[in-house]
């Protein structure tokens, strides 16, 4: 059986939870303290996800519908285009002792997500109860992929803080693409980890990484959510990323298409930061819908950090 120590994770054979959805600060050729890429300094560059009401990719985002803060300060959008580029993803499964009824379905969430993927994007999967285990390296082979889910084990508590930390720094090494999302399966809050919820947040920030969750809710069991939302939500929102919930198959699958759909048609925002010091600094982003004649409301997702280069 394959087995690899990654920080609090290791190796084994299986998985699904995909973590999160990826938004990224660039400086072209420069690598920052946050080991993200940036373009040519000042220019900053930044991955967002324009939502609608339906939760539905708002497909015709315009510059003068974007309000961009860095520090407080408004910034002038210089540019917004749609990107596919391929992506490094990592699916996390949760296969603690109450995930063992759902077996099946956890596996079919999983492979169903990798499917309907960019075919260009490489996967690596990720188990996590008690602790967290590294079931496959990153890989495009879909066999290979689809070898490591039916190897999961389910049985144990469950440690997605620790997991999705340690899955981000597996990914800090070994990730082939800019883009980089962690995508989450889980059906409960976290009662094992070590890191805490706001720890995690800060350690995300400005990592350029976009963490999602499906939200896994049997009959609709509200107290799921409830978790979930006191776990995961700050990770979450510190990279832009989005948490989806359903309670059973069909919804399920629709909110499978939905996040796709999100990670395939973000958007590449750039801006000139007025502040074009060299200090290192970890820097705020606040992203905002402007509403403009014949717009929709929506909801835009991006992270909410960077570091300014040092030199």
């Amino acid at each position: 059986m394959f087995r690899r120590n990654v920080s609090i994770f290791f190796a084994r054979s299986v998985v699904w939870v995909v973590l999160g959805c990826v938004a990224l600060v660039s400086c072209r050729s420069v690598k920052a303290e946050d080991g993200t890429k940036r373009t040519a300094w000042p220019e900053v560059s930044i991955d967002l996800i324009a939502l609608d009401h339906k939760n539905d990719v708002v497909s015709n985002l315009a510059p003068q519908n974007v309000q961009v803060s860095e520090n407080g300060v408004p910034q002038t959008v210089t540019s917004l285009n749609k990107e596919d580029l391929p992506a490094s993803i990592c699916v996390l499964v949760d296969v603690s002792g109450s995930m063992s009824n759902y077996a099946e379905e956890q596996r079919r969430i999983a492979w169903s997500f990798i499917q309907q993927a960019n075919p260009q994007d490489e996967f690596c999967i990720v188990s996590f109860q008690w602790e967290g285990w590294l079931e496959q390296t990153f890989t495009k082979d879909r066999a290979q992929l689809m070898g490591a889910l039916k190897g999961l084990k389910f049985g144990g508590g469950t440690a997605s803080l620790d997991s999705i930390k340690a899955a981000a720094d597996y990914m800090d090494q070994h990730a082939s693409n800019s883009t980089r999302v962690l995508v989450v399966s889980t059906d409960g809050a976290d009662n094992a980890s070590k890191l805490s919820s706001s720890k995690l947040a800060q350690a995300l920030k400005a990592k350029g990484y976009l963490l999602c969750v499906l939200a896994f809710a049997p009959a609709g069991d509200l107290d799921v959510y409830k978790g979930i939302g006191q776990t995961l939500r700050g990770p979450v929102e510190s990279t832009g990323g989005l948490i989806l919930y359903a309670d059973g198959s069909a919804k399920m699958d629709v909110a499978i298409k939905q996040l796709d759909d999100a990670i395939r048609g973000r958007y590449r925002l750039s801006y000139t930061s007025t502040n074009a010091d060299r200090d290192g600094r970890l820097r705020s982003l606040e992203v905002k819908p402007l509403k403009t004649a014949g717009s929709v409301k929506m909801s835009l997702h991006a992270q909410k950090g960077y570091y300014a280069p040092s030199q």
